[in-house]
């Protein structure tokens, strides 16, 4: 029995058949997601939403060629995503993705973005109780500039970019699971609704939001090729990735590629200086996210390569030579702060205590290494105060092809650890959430 995933992703959508039976997954395809819209202002990051449908579905065709016989489709996304759309599910301008940031810009307040503002609106306590999970790149913030600028339709349907796209292959209603009605910062987990109250406060009482489903009940049926494929609400990525590592109970996962997050499993809703979100099987993901990673080292990895590019000279074996370098060396005191851009822990870096025989790249890296693995271990602390996990997960690109981060990592742990092998985490989720299902029909 075979079924077809896809995967939503911040740079590609990635597809492939899940073999149920054997547990594999078969033929991934990739395509590129859609880029920005261009002549939009600095912060803004928006997309035309009938290309990513579009995309979506051409990744679909390709793989019912693959196997014809699925029947069943499941999607996990990128989180924090936004379109609004008109009554008939019709979208009334581009979906903004995780990357938008216009709440950012100076707002009503002199000396104060439209994000600072809308904090002073809101109780801690409702933030907390919404995930604790507001940001900058969050669709409340954006709905509150749209609000506050009078680009908010009335009557507008707000919904995650994965219901939308999931709407318009199944043409039904748009609808959510908990996962990406968390991701929106307005749904109240201590009572399982959206937080009206707060939205009235904010002046955005007015919206309508996705009915809520169980991701296990269909949506609506999709059409291909003389087929017709049961489809099922999109899973949240970040949570689908770390059900394809196997994440357990009193593990800790470390995830990191181009952004990073730490992360552990509770039993129960445990709310804290954290973020939180739905899990699965009635668990919760304490999490931190957003610290820097891949992204930031990238930012150095361009500066040092830019007088090669400037002649003409293509660097190949950057990342290797990076973690040779790193290797050889038993410590660094250069210190670099990797947070050079909005995330968890600031948004503004430093390289310090430079001297001339220190400003090398094996001390420049091993310097940043060690700053990612201070920064995981704080934040660990954060989540488990008791620091009683029993073992580290390391899961995302980077982590698994450096073993000189992985090592600094370590030495600030000094605990067993697991790679999550494969590559493939949030397929193989959707692989592992389909099987499930299968199980309990």
């Amino acid at each position: 029995m075979r079924a077809l995933g896809i995967d939503l992703g911040t740079t590609t959508i990635k597809g492939g058949v899940l073999n149920l039976e054997t547990g594999t997954l078969e033929a991934i395809t990739r395509r590129p997601f859609p880029g920005p819209l261009p002549g939009r202002p600095r912060l803004h990051h928006e997309v035309d939403p009938d290309v990513i449908v579009a995309e979506t579905r051409a990744v679909l065709e390709g793989l019912l060629a693959e196997a014809p016989e699925a029947d069943a489709l499941t999607l996990c996304s990128q989180m924090h995503g936004l379109v609004l759309t008109d009554a008939r599910g019709a979208p009334l301008g581009p979906a903004l993705t995780w990357q938008d940031q216009r709440a950012a810009e100076p707002g009503p307040r002199a000396g104060a973005s439209w994000f600072q503002s809308l904090l002073d609106v809101l109780d801690p306590a409702e933030i907390r109780a919404c995930g604790n999970d507001l940001w900058v790149m969050r669709p409340l913030s954006a709905l509150y500039w749209m609000a506050g600028h009078g680009q908010l339709p009335r009557g507008a349907r707000v919904c995650a970019l994965p219901d939308f796209v999931a709407a318009q292959l199944c043409g039904h209603p748009v609808a959510t699971e908990v996962g990406h009605a968390t991701a929106s910062s307005m749904f109240d987990l201590t009572r399982g609704v959206w937080h009206r109250e707060m939205l009235a406060r904010l002046g955005l009482g007015e919206l309508s939001l996705p009915a809520l489903v169980d991701r296990r009940t269909p949506l609506g049926v999709f059409r291909a090729a003389g087929r017709a494929l049961t489809l099922y609400p999109p899973i949240a990525d970040q949570q689908c990735s770390l059900r394809g590592a196997g994440l357990q109970p009193g593990e800790l996962s470390i995830n990191v590629s181009t952004g990073s997050q730490v992360g552990a499993l509770s039993e129960g809703l445990q709310l804290g200086d954290y973020q939180t979100r739905p899990y699965f099987d009635g668990r919760y993901l304490n999490t931190w996210i957003h610290v820097p990673a891949g992204r930031s080292l990238n930012a150095l990895v361009r500066l040092l390569s830019e007088l090669a590019e400037a002649e003409g000279v293509s660097l190949t074996r950057v990342w290797e030579t990076i973690d040779a370098r790193t290797q050889t060396l038993a410590a660094s005191d250069l210190r670099v702060d990797l947070s050079f851009f909005a995330g968890a822990l600031g948004d503004e870096g430093s390289i310090t205590r430079i001297r001339e025989d220190n400003l090398n790249i094996g001390a420049l890296f091993h310097a940043a290494f060690d700053s990612m693995a201070a920064n995981y271990h704080a934040l660990a602390g954060r989540i488990r105060p008791g620091r009683d996990w029993t073992r580290l997960v390391f899961s995302g690109g980077l982590v698994l092809q450096m073993p000189a981060l992985r090592a600094r990592i370590l030495h600030h742990f000094d605990c067993p650890y697991r790679l999550a092998e494969g590559g493939e985490d949030a397929l193989m989720g959707l692989l592992l959430d389909a099987r499930a299902r299968m199980a309990r029909a």
